[in-house]
């Protein structure tokens, strides 16, 4: 499981980064996360963290079940139908039962934290979160997936991570994926950067 650890502003050496934000300028004159992307990237986290709080709080666990596996696990109605046996229209309520009593949780902390003034762009902002969200619920059973779930459960890019890391963006998505093996140094910059030891990205402890 990815450490539940604080978000805040970072420098270019050390720490997690907005995914928001273009490479080109990520980083102030200083080397340090402008607040404006700091409070982006803290506002995209804190959201995906409501998301999964009100999955587990609010929901039913026939709801919990397919909402789960249709926004984390990206599978269809009719796949979600026939390994659960649950009718394929009672799925597609299921789902739609599940998603109005997120937005309706979640509405006023999605408009806060987004600075929307239109609700209805509620269902879009908790769609964009899903996968920041799904990162954090996910428990790594290998080193490529420990390196995605670190990345992604606080929002920073391929992009963003190759550029602070100092590793080609084309690396990065290769040891994500696993067709890659790490090396000691990329290693060493992962554990800087994120603030985790060698032992906990290699599954040690």
């Amino acid at each position: 499981m990815v450490p539940d650890m604080d978000i805040y502003p970072l420098s270019v050496d050390s720490g997690e980064y907005e995914h928001a934000c273009e490479v080109t300028d990520c980083f102030g004159d200083n080397g340090i996360e402008p607040p404006v992307k700091y409070i982006i990237r803290k506002r995209t986290v804190d959201l995906a963290r409501l998301v999964n709080d009100a999955i587990e709080k609010e929901l039913t666990d026939i709801e919990r079940l397919t909402i789960t596996q249709m926004y984390f696990e990206n599978k269809k109605a009719a796949q979600i139908a026939e390994e659960t046996g649950i009718n394929r229209a009672s799925v597609s309520r299921t789902v739609l039962r599940a998603q109005n009593k997120l937005h309706s949780a979640l509405k006023y902390a999605v408009m806060y934290i987004t600075d929307f003034a239109d609700a209805a762009l509620v269902p879009a902002a908790l769609q964009k979160s899903a996968q920041t969200a799904s990162a954090m619920r996910m428990k790594p059973k290998n080193l490529s997936e420990r390196l995605f779930a670190l990345r992604a459960s606080r929002g920073i890019s391929e992009k963003v991570l190759a550029r602070a890391l100092e590793i080609p963006h084309e690396r990065i998505n290769k040891l994500e994926a696993g067709s890659e093996c790490a090396s000691a140094d990329e290693i060493t910059r992962y554990c800087a950067f994120f603030s985790v030891s060698a032992d906990t990205l290699l599954g040690i402890v």
